[in-house]
Formats: C-alpha cells, sequence, structure tokens
C-alpha cells in the first residue's frame, strides 16, 4: 500500500493565494459563441469562474451585449471561431467588425468541440457553447502565463 501524502498548511496558502492573485488580475470577460440565427453568450467577472448568460436571437445581440458590458463592467469579448467554411467565417469577421463599436479588446478562441461538448449539457446549448469558449480561451491564457 502506498503511503497518504500529506498536504501541508503552507502549500495550501501559497495555492489560494496564487488563485487570487490570478483573479485580481483577470478582468471580466463575456464569451460569444456566434450563431447566424442564435448566439449563445457567457461571462467571468474574475477569470475563475464562469457563468452561461443566456442564449438570444442574432437580430436583437448587440443590445444584449451593449447591456452586459454595462452591468458587468466588461474588458474583454472572446468569440469563438469554428474550422469551418468561409462563409460562416465571413460572418464572425463582419459581427467582430461591428463590435468594435464597443471599444472593447476583442480576441478568438477556436470553438472545436464546443458545440459538441455542450451538446452533452442541453438540446439548445450556444450559452454553455459560449461557456466552454471561454473556459478554453482561460485555460490557455492560464498557461501562457506561467
Amino acid at each position: 500500500m502506498k503511503k497518504k501524502q500529506k498536504i501541508s498548511k503552507k502549500f495550501l496558502t501559497n495555492l489560494s493565494l496564487e488563485n487570487q492573485q490570478q483573479r485580481e488580475k483577470t478582468p471580466p470577460i463575456l464569451a460569444i459563441d456566434f450563431g447566424e440565427k442564435f448566439c449563445g453568450i457567457a461571462f467571468s467577472p474574475d477569470g475563475a469562474v464562469i457563468f452561461p448568460l443566456g442564449i438570444f436571437a442574432t437580430a436583437e445581440i448587440f443590445l444584449k451585449i451593449k447591456n452586459f458590458l454595462k452591468t458587468k463592467k466588461i474588458e474583454k469579448i472572446v468569440v469563438g471561431m469554428p474550422d469551418c467554411g468561409e462563409k460562416i467565417r465571413d460572418k464572425i469577421f463582419q459581427f467582430v467588425k461591428n463590435l468594435q463599436i464597443f471599444g472593447k479588446k476583442i480576441e478568438f478562441e477556436n470553438e472545436r468541440f464546443s458545440s459538441k461538448i455542450a451538446g452533452k449539457i442541453a438540446a439548445r446549448n450556444d450559452d454553455a457553447a459560449a461557456a466552454k469558449i471561454l473556459e478554453f480561451f482561460l485555460s490557455r491564457k492560464n498557461l501562457t502565463e506561467k
């Protein structure tokens, strides 16, 4: 039998401090899973937790985004970019071009498998897919900062 390893109080304290420092330096982020008919939106206030905010008709998405930017004090927007055809990519680039009116930093994140993974959560899964996109983004960001 293996001997149980004890986790020291100092280790846990240092880990807690590292997590707190990470949260303090990560600004609120909004993630968008763009779709031609519906968009999913998710939010992270601190880079540690992620909340799906809802699924909205693409026709009214800019009004919803404007509201979230104001109420959640968003500093960055992450938009999912699929590995699919040029037609949808062009629509996403146009969408992002229009997002620039808000004056926020915008970044892309590969959304490969986000809808598939989120599909295991709910039938209409755009907000869960946006949450996965944000999770991928934050994981990649945390890896590159270390």
